[in-house]
C-alpha cells in the first residue's frame, strides 16, 4: 500500500504517489530529445535520469549532464506527479507504433509501491500505453543533482543576424574536444567586440560582425565567455527545430555556480523548452595574436572555392583520411594558377603522388615561389559552408607562417602550416 506523504512541486501539495496523463506522441517527442543530454555521462546512472513533475496542468521534464541541463514543459497534462526514472528506458517504453494514433492518444502514468513478496521497498513507474502496462523502477531522488535557476531578468540578451545557425556549425569545426585543453572545448563569445572564435591549436574560426548587445554591468576586465561544446550541439538541434530562440547571458555568478551562465529559450505551442549551462572556465587565446594581419601578408591568392574543394575532395578519395596532412600548395612564379599536391604512404611508394593545377590569381607576391604544407581537411573547412563566397582569399607569408584564408566578408579562419621536410 502506497504511503501517504506529502510533498510540493511548484507550490502544490498532493499525494506522493499520484497519476498524470500525457498526450502520447507530445512525451514521446519530449524524451527523444533529453535522452540525448542524459545518455552522455556513464560514470554516474543518477545522470542517465530523467525527472517528470507534473502540477497545474503543466509537466515539466529535466535532465542535467552537470555541464548541460535541460527543461522542458508540456502543457495540458493533467494529475500530480513527481518521479524520477532511467531516461533511456522510459523512451524506449514510449516509442509508438503509428505516431499518427499517437498524437491523438492520451497515456496515463503512476507511480506505485513495490510488488508483493518483494523484501526490499522499491517504487515503480507504471506506463499504460498501447494497451499494456510497463513498469520500470524509480530512482531515488537523495544524490540527484540540483539544476540551478537561471532567471531571464538576471540575464543580458545577444542579438544574432538569419546567418547565426551556418556560422555556429561552422565555428564548431574548429573547436577541440581533447579533454586536456579544457579551455578550446566549445567557442568563444566577445559581446563587446561583436566576434565569436573556436579553436584547436591548429586551427581557429572567427566569425565577426554580429550584433551581440554590451551592457554595462559585464566587466570589461571579464568580457569573454566561452560556451562549451556540449551547449552548442542543444543549441544547433534547437534552432534546427524550431523558428524563435533567444540566447542570453547571465550578468553574475548564479547562486553557488561558479562563472555565469547561459541560458536558452525556444520551443512552440505544444512545448517549449530551458536550456542552461555554466561558462567554460579557463583562458581562451588571444585571437588577434593568432590571426594573420591581411596588411602583412606577402602573397595574396584569389581562387574559385568550388574548384578548390573539388580538388581537396579528390584528394580525400584518392588517399583517404589519413594522409590529410601530406597536401602541399606550390606556388609558382606564374600569375595564372597554384599547384595542389597529395600523397599517400611515401614509406611503401615515394612516387604516390597525385597534382591538380587550378586557376588562380596572384594580387600580391608575383615574385615568390613558395611550397607550403597544411591538413588538407582542415583546409576545407575553412571555407566549406553554406554561404561561403564563390571566391576565396588566402594570404600568408611564407612556408612557415599561418594561413590567413577568408570565406566570407564576416568570417575568417587560420591553418597552421605544417612543415615539409
Amino acid at each position: 500500500m502506497a504511503r501517504s506523504k506529502k510533498k510540493t512541486v511548484t507550490g502544490i501539495s498532493y499525494e506522493e504517489f499520484d497519476t498524470a496523463t500525457f498526450n502520447h506522441l507530445a512525451l514521446y517527442r519530449a524524451m527523444e530529445e533529453l535522452v540525448k543530454v542524459a545518455n552522455k555521462t556513464v560514470q554516474m546512472p543518477i545522470l542517465q535520469t530523467v525527472r517528470i513533475q507534473v502540477a497545474k496542468m503543466e509537466a515539466k521534464l529535466s535532465v542535467t549532464d552537470l555541464d548541460v541541463s535541460v527543461e522542458c514543459f508540456i502543457p495540458n497534462v493533467e494529475g500530480f506527479l513527481d518521479v524520477r526514472v532511467n531516461a533511456s528506458k522510459l523512451k524506449i517504453l514510449l516509442e509508438p507504433d503509428d505516431k499518427a494514433v499517437a498524437a491523438r492518444g492520451r497515456m496515463l502514468l503512476s507511480v506505485e509501491d513495490n510488488q508483493p513478496g518483494r523484501a526490499e521497498h522499491i517504487k515503480y513507474l507504471k506506463i499504460n500505453v498501447d494497451g499494456l502496462a510497463t513498469m520500470i523502477e524509480v530512482v531515488n531522488e537523495d544524490d540527484a543533482p540540483v539544476i540551478p535557476e537561471v532567471s531571464a531578468d538576471e540575464c543580458l540578451p545577444l542579438y544574432f543576424g538569419p546567418t547565426f545557425y551556418e556560422r555556429l556549425k561552422w565555428l564548431m569545426k574548429a573547436a577541440s574536444c581533447d579533454e586536456t585543453r579544457y579551455n578550446l572545448n566549445g567557442i568563444v563569445i566577445q559581446p563587446s567586440k561583436g566576434r565569436m572564435a573556436a579553436t584547436d591549436g591548429h586551427r581557429l574560426h572567427m566569425v565577426e560582425g554580429f550584433d551581440l548587445q554590451r551592457a554595462c554591468e559585464i566587466d570589461k576586465q571579464d568580457d569573454d565567455v566561452i560556451m562549451s561544446n556540449g551547449m552548442l550541439e542543444v543549441l544547433l538541434r534547437a534552432m534546427k527545430k524550431y523558428k524563435t530562440f533567444s540566447l542570453s547571458i547571465s550578468k553574475k555568478q548564479i547562486n553557488d555556480v561558479s562563472g555565469k551562465m547561459f541560458l536558452i529559450t525556444t520551443g512552440d505551442e505544444y512545448m517549449q523548452w530551458r536550456i542552461m549551462a555554466r561558462e567554460l572556465e579557463g583562458q581562451f587565446p588571444e585571437i588577434d595574436q593568432v590571426i594573420p594581419d591581411a596588411s602583412n601578408c606577402s602573397i595574396a591568392i584569389e581562387v574559385n572555392s568550388q574548384l578548390l574543394k573539388k580538388a581537396l575532395v579528390r584528394f580525400r578519395k584518392l588517399y583517404g583520411k589519413q594522409s590529410a596532412n601530406s597536401t602541399l600548395v606550390e606556388i609558382m612564379k606564374s600569375e595564372e594558377s597554384v599547384k595542389l599536391s597529395a600523397h599517400g604512404d611515401l614509406t611503401e611508394d615515394p612516387n604516390d603522388v597525385a597534382i591538380i593545377d587550378i586557376p588562380a590569381e596572384r594580387l600580391k607576391g608575383e615574385d615568390k615561389k613558395l611550397k607550403i604544407g597544411f591538413n588538407r581537411e582542415y583546409a576545407l573547412d575553412a571555407f566549406d559552408f553554406k554561404g561561403a563566397n564563390e571566391e576565396l582569399m588566402i594570404r600568408l607569408e611564407d612556408n612557415l607562417s599561418p594561413i590567413r584564408i577568408s570565406p566570407a566578408e564576416d568570417c575568417v579562419a587560420v591553418v597552421m602550416p605544417v612543415r615539409i621536410d
